[in-house]
């Protein structure tokens, strides 16, 4: 069922990479770099949730492309609302020591947090906070970036989560509800929604700070 779960996501996918085609490398770039967070899943199974899922890697195949899929869905949420605005002037110099901070970042506060007994979904909820908080606070102008991703990302993730649940109920049996807060929204675990909105708002930051993105003024896209 996760890898059918899936299936909605690729769907998607596609249809964005195909409408935003020019964007495509950015697309892709943001689905690759997601790859590693397959392996976040050692911290979570079983204590938040326990899908049924094919062995690779010590995690499941379905959680690597959970991750690629996502990942670029993301950024495809952003293009939606800033696709002819967006600029990114790429560097390899600039991005490899960006792409190593945000990989810092995440494994220093992962450990720390684990070691400060925060564990479980609160501790991969935090780390986005954080992140998010950091990004803003080095650009300000990036707001509106990781509100639509955050936005229009959790829009499809949890249509995405509940057309699955209403056509295989049993699915919903994979969370692992005794360690959940026991709140739902559509029927659907709230923390599924929170994360969604923290990572949609906290991976298009990443992605943008990485790529050095920047959003042209709407004005001088005019007179282009």
């Amino acid at each position: 069922m996760y890898l059918i779960f899936n299936l909605f996501f690729l769907f998607i996918f596609v249809i964005g990479l195909t409408v935003f085609r020019n964007k495509k490398e950015q697309i892709l770039f943001s689905s690759f770099f997601a790859l590693p967070q397959a392996f976040l899943a050692l911290t979570l199974v079983p204590v938040y949730w326990n899908p049924q899922k094919i062995p690779f890697l010590g995690v499941g195949l379905e959680d690597f492309l959970f991750c690629f899929l996502t990942g670029g869905l993301v950024w495809i949420s952003v293009l939606v609302f800033f696709n002819k605005r967006i600029v990114y002037n790429f560097n390899w110099g600039i991005t490899i020591i960006k792409l190593v901070v945000c990989i810092g970042f995440g494994i220093v506060f992962l450990t720390l947090l684990y070691f400060m007994n925060i564990r479980n979904i609160i501790n991969p909820f935090m780390i986005m906070i954080f992140w998010s908080g950091f990004v803003l606070i080095l650009h300000q102008e990036y707001w509106k970036i990781g509100l639509s991703g955050a936005l229009l990302f959790s829009v499809i993730y949890s249509l995405s989560l509940k057309i699955m649940i209403i056509f295989w109920p049993t699915f919903i049996s994979f969370w692992t509800f005794k360690n959940l807060s026991n709140l739902t929204l559509l029927r659907l675990p709230i923390e599924e929604m929170v994360w969604a909105f923290l990572y949609g708002g906290s991976w298009s930051l990443a992605i943008a700070y990485i790529l050095d993105i920047s959003i042209q003024p709407e004005k001088q896209l005019i007179k282009e």
